[in-house]
């Protein structure tokens, strides 16, 4: 600042000699200001808490400072300081008049996703003047909180023959937090025997659903075995700041069933059958059977008329024991021998019986001689529904059938119908009766008729 005096003159009128005062004081009452801030890692996270705790800060100011005084560097997290990362003042020193390197030391924590901003406490430039401007925004990031899943969860809970091959079984893993799509985590499914040749991880197909969610595919291959209890183990999922997941189990989370049902035991009353004879077929599986899978049964040679065999009983005694009885109700005079294949049950898990066959496993010994006509009057379908006709194939013999007797499962006398002829037939009228077993008399021979 230079200095101009005027007016000023001695006793006697003379002016001053040299009004000029030059440079006489400067004035500075600039608060000084920070900058930038240079960081050497922009991103805290678990690893780095355990590796390498130290941050290296520079803070540039924008005019000569007061080397002589040491600031004080503080972190804030919005408004609150963030006291898990502070400064290290045995390595905190000036580079030159208005550079400050220091380091930061990093403390356990267990904040999630923060931004921190930089407060710089006591700084003066050269003149004195403090710092006005403390807050230094930054690109410094911390995260100390590793993500967890909340929950997982499979297609099905038991892996079946449904589910062979790829793409099927899946399961779907939710985190608590977004994640990484670049790392997928890794999901074992343990038991007590190996099943890597079952289960095998499709990293191909898996993949993130979004931020939160993932979806893991596995290949299933059939080897044909059981496996009630498998835990999984998910590992090595990590969040947007690198953090690993924590390991998470589950008991108990699925079983699985590739192995076929199989027959074990097929037992029958008989092997020889005539008219109203009853036949018992008992069967035992090796494992419980899905009861609402009817079990097919097919005959070679297929059973056609004359030859009428009716299903009387169906029933499971419990989930791996059947009992099935049949009722011989027609035959012709040819002899026959039936072979029987099982086919169609499922397990509990849906899978398919093993098909189970049987040579000879009846025969009809066929009438010998000359027929007998009476014998040989047919009565089909056997099995109507109310509403419906019946119909009579007869012969020479029957001469009134203007009415038949039909009796209920008591052996009474029920109602009696009227039929009509048309050729070799006889057509009933409709018959509208309640379902159940019926007796057909025609002629004194006795015929059944099931109504469903």
């Amino acid at each position: 600042v230079d200095v101009l005096i005027q007016n000023i003159e001695d006793i006697h009128g003379n002016p001053l000699l040299d009004p000029n005062a030059i440079n006489i004081c400067s004035i500075d009452t600039k608060n000084p200001s920070s900058l930038e801030v240079l960081l050497s890692d922009t991103l805290i996270n678990i690893e780095d808490l355990n590796t390498n705790p130290q941050i290296s800060a520079t803070v540039s100011f924008d005019e000569v400072m007061d080397t002589s005084v040491i600031p004080e560097l503080i972190l804030y997290n919005g408004t609150s300081i963030h006291s898990s990362i502070i400064m290290n003042p045995f390595e905190t020193f000036w580079m030159d008049s208005s550079t400050l390197n220091t380091e930061l030391w990093v403390f356990s924590d267990t904040n999630d996703f923060i931004h921190l901003d930089l407060i710089c406490l006591g700084a003066k430039d050269n003149n004195g003047n403090i710092i006005n401007d403390t807050i230094t925004p930054t690109d410094l990031y911390s995260d100390l909180k590793g993500p967890y899943v909340e929950y997982s969860l499979p297609v099905t809970g038991v892996i079946s023959d449904d589910f062979i091959g790829s793409d099927l079984y899946y399961i779907d893993v939710t985190y608590n937090e977004p994640m990484e799509p670049g790392t997928i985590p890794l999901i074992i499914h343990e038991s007590n025997n190996d099943l890597y040749g079952s289960i095998q991880y499709n990293f191909i197909e898996s993949h993130y659903l979004d931020d939160f969610n993932y979806r893991a595919f596995f290949n299933i291959i059939d080897e044909n075995i059981e496996e009630d209890s498998i835990d999984i183990t998910i590992i090595h999922g990590r969040d947007f700041s690198g953090n690993s997941q924590t390991e998470h189990t589950e008991n108990l989370f699925v079983s699985l069933d590739t192995k076929n049902p199989s027959i074990v035991t097929f037992t029958t009353s008989t092997n020889s059958l005539t008219i109203g004879e009853q036949l018992d077929i008992s069967i035992s599986f090796d494992e419980e059977m899905d009861t609402n899978q009817t079990i097919q049964f097919e005959y070679d040679p297929i059973i056609t008329s004359p030859v009428e065999l009716l299903q009387t009983n169906y029933n499971w005694a419990d989930t791996a024991n059947l009992n099935i009885q049949f009722e011989l109700i027609n035959s012709d005079a040819n002899p026959y021998s039936f072979d029987l294949n099982i086919i169609d049950g499922t397990d509990k898990a849906g899978n398919l019986l093993i098909p189970y066959g049987i040579d000879s496993v009846f025969s009809i010994p066929g009438s010998l001689g000359i027929e007998n006509e009476i014998q040989s009057i047919q009565l089909y379908p056997n099995l109507i529904s109310s509403g419906d006709r019946i119909v009579i194939k007869g012969n020479p013999l029957i001469q009134n059938t203007d009415f038949i007797e039909i009796y209920n499962n008591e052996g009474k006398l029920l109602k009696t119908t009227k039929f009509h002829k048309d050729g070799q037939f006889w057509y009933s009228s409709p018959l509208y009766i309640e379902p159940g077993m019926y007796y057909v008399q025609i002629n004194n021979v006795i015929r059944k008729l099931l109504v469903i």
